[in-house]
C-alpha cells in the first residue's frame, strides 16, 4: 500500500510540472544526463551551458536562448563572442573549430533561428552561408535547416538578406525525374523565399515577384507571389502577370516605403 502511495504521489507531482513547465520542455530537462531539479524553475545562462555542458540538447536550447548583447545592454566584446560562438554553430565547421557544435543537426537549427533575431549584419552573411552549405545530414534536415535559413533571412529585415531571397524564389523547379519529395523540398523553398519578399520593397525583389508570375506553373506559388506583390506594392491588380508587368513598365509599381512602425514591427498593410 505505502509503495503504491508513494508511486501515484510521484506521478502526480510529475504531472503537475508537465503543466508548470510544458510537456516537451519538461521530458528534454528530465531526460538530459545533467538533469538539476532546480533547472525546471530557473535556466543557466546561455553561455555557461554551451562552456560546460556536453549534452547537445541542452548546448541547442542555450543556443535559442542567446540574445544579441548589444540589443540587450551587453558590450562590444560579448556581441563578438555570441557572433562566433552562432556562426561556429549555424555552418560547416571550419579547420581548426574548438567546438564543433554544427555537427548536431538541433544545435545548429536552433543557432539558424536565432541569427535571425540578431540585427548584427554578420547574421546575414552567416545565414547565407547556411542556406548554400551543403549540409552533412539527412535530406529531410538539410532541407529543414535551408528553409530556417531563409525564414532568418526574412526575420532580420536587413536590405541585403534580399539577394538570397530573391535567388531562392527563382531558382528552377524540378525536373521531371525528380523525386516527388525533392519537388516538394524545391516547393517548398521558393514558398518561403516569395512569401519573405513581401517585406523588402527593393525594385528587384518586386522584378522577382512579376518574373514568378510569368513564368512559374505551380499555381500555389504563383498565388504566393501575387500576394506578396500586393502588399509589398500597396497595389491590388489581378492575378495577371501581363497586368503586373505593364504596370512596370509604365513605372507606376513603385515599391511602398514603409512607415517606421512597419519597418520596426515588419507590418505591412492590406493593399487597398
Amino acid at each position: 500500500m505505502t509503495s503504491n502511495w508513494k508511486r501515484t504521489w510521484r506521478a502526480c507531482g510529475a504531472a503537475l510540472l508537465v503543466g508548470a513547465c510544458g510537456c516537451a520542455g519538461f521530458w528534454d530537462e528530465v531526460s538530459s544526463r545533467e538533469f538539476e531539479f532546480k533547472n525546471l524553475w530557473t535556466k543557466p545562462e546561455p553561455l555557461v551551458v554551451l562552456r560546460d555542458s556536453t549534452d547537445y540538447g541542452r548546448k541547442g536550447e542555450a543556443l535559442s536562448r542567446l540574445k544579441e548583447p548589444i540589443r540587450h545592454g551587453g558590450t562590444a566584446t560579448e556581441q563578438e563572442l555570441c557572433i562566433q560562438i552562432l556562426t561556429r554553430a549555424a555552418v560547416n565547421e571550419s579547420p581548426g573549430q574548438p567546438e564543433p557544435l554544427s555537427r548536431d543537426p538541433y544545435c545548429r537549427l536552433c543557432a539558424i533561428r536565432t541569427l535571425g533575431e540578431y540585427r548584427d549584419p554578420r547574421a546575414v552573411q552567416v545565414l547565407e552561408k547556411a542556406y548554400l552549405d551543403a549540409h552533412p545530414f539527412t535530406p529531410e534536415m538539410n532541407a529543414m535547416l535551408r528553409q530556417q535559413a531563409l525564414a532568418s533571412l526574412e526575420l532580420t529585415g536587413n536590405p541585403e538578406a534580399r539577394h538570397i531571397l530573391v535567388r531562392a524564389a527563382r531558382q528552377p523547379s524540378a525536373t521531371a525525374v525528380s523525386s516527388q519529395t525533392e519537388r516538394q523540398y524545391i516547393l517548398d523553398e521558393k514558398l518561403a523565399a516569395v512569401r519573405a519578399l513581401a517585406k523588402y520593397p527593393q525594385s528587384d525583389c518586386v522584378d522577382t515577384l512579376i518574373y514568378i508570375l510569368e513564368n512559374e506553373k505551380d499555381v500555389a506559388v504563383r498565388h504566393c507571389a501575387h500576394n506578396s506583390l500586393k502588399t509589398v506594392t500597396h497595389k491590388n491588380l489581378p492575378e495577371d502577370a501581363k497586368a503586373w508587368r505593364d504596370l512596370q513598365t509604365r513605372g507606376d509599381v513603385t515599391p511602398a516605403t514603409p512607415s517606421m512602425v512597419e519597418r520596426v514591427t515588419g507590418w505591412l498593410p492590406r493593399p487597398q
